[in-house]
C-alpha cells in the first residue's frame, strides 16, 4: 500500500496505526522527516529497527526523485508483507506529480490511499487499480522550523555515537575531486549500505570521516553538509555533478518556501 498526501495530512500517523494493526513493515519514503533509519535515506523497517536502507543524501526528493524511487524498490524487496509505504508530502506542481505518477508505477501497489485536503491530488486517482480515499487527518501543522529542528534532533542522535576513522583512500572507492566540509556520505560495504559519515579531511593517502560505522570500502556523495549539532545546508546541484561543492541557502530558501506554500 502507497499512502500519499501533501504535508501534515497524517499519513505517517496512519501508517503506523495500520502497522499496529497488520504488522509486516513499514517502507519510510519521507527524506527529510523519517521515522524508520537513518535521515536522508529511504528505509524498511519497523519502528525503532530498520532492516535496510538507501542512501539518496537529500532531505528533499526535488532533483533527485528518482532515486528515491530506485531506494523505493531496494527496500521493498526486502519489505515483509503487508508493506506500508509512507511518502513525503512533495505533491504540487508538474515536477511532484511525475514523480509520485512514477513511483506508483514503479511499486504497483495492491492499494493506493489518498490523503486529500482538497482537490491536489486528483491527478492520482487513477494511478492504481485500486484507490481509495481517507480524510486528511487532524495532526497539527508543523513550521519550517520545527521541521528543520526535528532534522537536526535526527543528525545528531545519529551520529551520538560516531567516531572520526581514518581510512586509507586506495582502499575505499572515493570520487576524485572532492571538497570535505562536512559533507554528508554514505558508506557500503560490499554493495550493501552500512551507514552516513561526515566526510572531515582528504589527502592524496587518507580520508577521515566522522561516523558510527567501522568498516566500509566505498563511499557516495550527498547534496548536504551537516555538523555535529546537526544543522545542515544543501548545496548545489549542478556542483554536484562537477564534484565541486559549494554553499547554495538561496535554494534552501526557495524549498521552505514552497513547503510553507503547500501547507497553506
Amino acid at each position: 500500500m502507497i499512502f500519499l498526501g501533501a504535508t501534515d495530512t497524517g499519513k505517517t500517523t496512519l501508517v503506523h496505526k495500520l502497522h499496529q494493526q497488520l504488522g509486516g513493515s513499514i517502507l519510510d519514503a519521507d527524506l527529510g522527516q523519517s521515522t524508520i533509519g537513518p535521515p536522508a535515506c529511504v528505509s524498511v523497517g519497523v519502528p525503532g529497527r530498520s532492516d535496510a536502507s538507501f542512501f539518496v543524501g537529500d532531505i528533499s526528493p526535488r532533483g533527485c526523485w528518482e532515486q528515491v524511487i530506485d531506494g523505493v524498490v531496494y527496500c521493498l524487496h526486502r519489505a515483509e508483507r503487508p508493506c506500508l509505504i509512507d511518502t513525503d508530502g512533495y505533491v504540487e506542481g508538474p515536477e511532484a506529480r511525475a514523480y509520485k505518477r512514477a513511483l506508483v508505477q514503479a511499486v504497483r501497489p495492491d492499494l493506493l490511499v489518498l490523503l486529500p485536503r482538497s482537490k491536489e491530488l486528483e491527478d492520482f486517482k487513477n494511478l492504481a487499480s485500486r484507490v481509495i480515499e481517507v480524510a486528511a487527518q487532524n495532526v497539527g501543522r508543523k513550521s519550517v522550523t520545527r521541521r528543520i529542528w526535528a532534522r537536526e534532533e535526527a543528525f545528531r542522535h545519529y551520529f551520538s555515537q560516531a567516531q572520526r576513522r581514518c581510512w586509507e583512500r586506495r582502499g575505499l572507492a572515493v570520487p576524485s575531486t572532492i571538497e570535505p566540509e562536512d559533507l554528508l556520505v554514505g558508506l557500503s560495504w560490499q554493495g550493501h549500505f552500512v551507514g552516513l559519515g561526515v566526510l572531515k579531511a582528504l589527502t592524496d593517502e587518507h580520508v577521515e570521516i566522522l561516523t558510527p560505522v567501522a568498516q566500509a570500502d566505498a563511499l557516495e556523495l550527498g547534496r548536504l553538509r551537516v555538523r555535529e549539532d546537526g544543522s545542515h545546508q544543501r548545496y548545489s546541484l549542478q556542483a554536484h555533478r562537477q564534484l565541486h561543492q559549494r554553499w547554495d541557502r538561496k535554494e534552501l530558501d526557495q524549498i521552505e518556501q514552497q513547503d510553507q506554500h503547500q501547507r497553506r
